[in-house]
């Protein structure tokens, strides 16, 4: 669910967002006096001076509202000491508050984990990030909501701290700017691993966020945008700031929360899409090689997210795999983009006479294509055309893919289904002309074949 911060929004969109329970919130409620002038904000992501609607951002600490200039906790809080505090970070957007009711809850379980008592209610929890939001009359932002042990000695020991802080900060935030999400992320796999369940539960939400942090300068050094964290297994349990998915034959897979990846909200959310729009989802310990070879891929031309065609090409004499999107591959001549072009590779090493053998006639019986047309074009017509011709690629195929037959992205199951049912047709043939020939010996055995056959052929999905 959603809470509503104002009533401005128009009733469709209100219901769509499922919001007839939120709490609409105009102005605020409490009107405390900046205790001085307006300063220069302090949080990097904040809009400077004229930007509409923001004075001096309010900073809620222990019941009370503070300018930035004036928002300060002691220095013998443990949570500045130790790390020894939790936190969320909770966005808004459009004046509703997401899934605030399930980042709280978390952050109380986080509060349990680590044997600290929050010193209000939920409820009143709820309202304390509302109305920080409305003291600083954003629409779309990001609430920092923290809880602290308190102040306390410079001991270890907790139990010197009588009274826990309670922190919120709100703020607008760009996490990744805008030509990531069409492009992606560059990402390297870091030597920092993830926190053991056993040391400190990563379900945890704590202050002490040494362990990301040192991932995230191993990004930094090695210019990358993320950074990839495996846990003692040396699976992968999550990024820096990000839960991780990969899709795979049309699945999506995500580790398991006992690999060491937070139960994000966000990830949570996944899980429900995915479940109305009936795609399968799993999870499941994944490893660097099922990242490297996930589904989904960059273009190799226009450096979009979504590359399905995946060529092999010869390029100054060297062997070289190219990803495509399907708009990349249309524009490179591919007719079918489910097909696998293999044109510059075949023709670059001498194919065109292996194309060449077998009846000339022949022709593929899904788009036509023979073998004078491939030698014509430089490539096959669709994917089917890897069965048509298979007898005469066959060979140089399996020897090019040490032993493996060059099937493109068709799913090996539709693969083995064209196969099968080509087979079929040509023993279906041979019985025809055995029965006409009075040849029932052999007849009887390619009937046997056929239903042996049939029983091979895979069901279809």
């Amino acid at each position: 669910m959603q809470l509503e911060l104002g009533n401005e929004t128009p009733e469709i969109f209100t219901a769509i967002m499922k919001t007839t329970d939120a709490m609409v919130l105009d102005e605020p409620k409490t009107h405390l006096p900046a205790a001085d002038a307006v300063t220069e904000p302090a949080i990097e992501s904040r809009p400077r001076h004229g930007a509409a609607g923001i004075k001096d951002a309010k900073i809620y600490i222990d019941g009370k509202f503070y300018s930035e200039a004036n928002a300060k906790i002691s220095v013998l809080d443990h949570g500045l000491l130790y790390g020894d505090g939790i936190f969320e970070g909770i966005r808004f957007y459009n004046g509703r508050v997401f899934r605030l009711e399930e980042h709280l809850a978390r952050l109380w379980d986080s509060a349990r984990s680590i044997c600290l008592e929050i010193p209000m209610s939920m409820r009143d929890m709820t309202e304390a990030v509302l109305e920080t939001i409305r003291q600083n009359r954003l629409r779309d932002g990001y609430i920092r909501l923290l809880v602290t042990r308190g102040v306390g000695n410079l001991g270890l020991n907790p139990a010197q701290c009588k009274f826990p802080s309670v922190i919120i900060i709100a703020a607008t935030i760009a996490l990744y700017h805008e030509s990531f999400y069409r492009k992606g992320l560059t990402i390297v796999t870091c030597a920092t691993r993830r926190s053991n369940p056993a040391a400190l539960n990563p379900a945890v939400k704590s202050l002490n966020y040494l362990n990301n942090v040192m991932a995230r300068i191993e990004a930094n050094l090695a210019g990358a945008d993320e950074a990839l964290m495996l846990n003692d297994a040396g699976n992968v349990a999550e990024c820096t700031a990000d839960n991780v998915f990969i899709v795979k034959r049309g699945q999506i897979c995500t580790p398991p929360i006992t690999a060491g990846a937070l139960r994000g909200i966000t990830r949570g959310i996944v899980f429900e899409i995915a479940g109305e729009l009936g795609i399968k989802i799993s999870e499941t310990d994944i490893t660097r090689h099922d990242v490297f070879v996930a589904d989904e891929m960059l273009c190799d031309v226009c450096k979009c997210n979504d590359a399905t065609v995946f060529l092999t090409q010869i390029l100054e004499g060297k062997m070289q795999k190219v990803n495509l999107c399907d708009a990349c591959s249309k524009e490179k001549g591919v007719q079918d983009p489910t097909g696998f072009a293999l044109a510059d590779l075949l023709l670059g090493i001498g194919a065109a006479e292996e194309i060449e053998k077998g009846a000339s006639s022949q022709k593929c019986p899904v788009c036509g294509f023979s073998q004078a047309d491939f030698k014509k074009t430089g490539r096959l017509g669709c994917s089917v055309c890897y069965v048509t011709f298979a007898e005469g690629l066959n060979t140089l195929l399996k020897a090019m893919h040490k032993g493996t037959e060059h099937v493109g992205k068709m799913p090996e199951r539709e693969h083995r289904a064209i196969e099968l049912s080509h087979r079929k047709r040509a023993l279906t043939e041979n019985l025809q002309k055995a029965v006409a020939d009075e040849n029932y010996e052999t007849a009887a055995t390619l009937r046997d074949q056929i239903k042996q056959l049939e029983s091979d052929l895979p069901n279809s999905p």
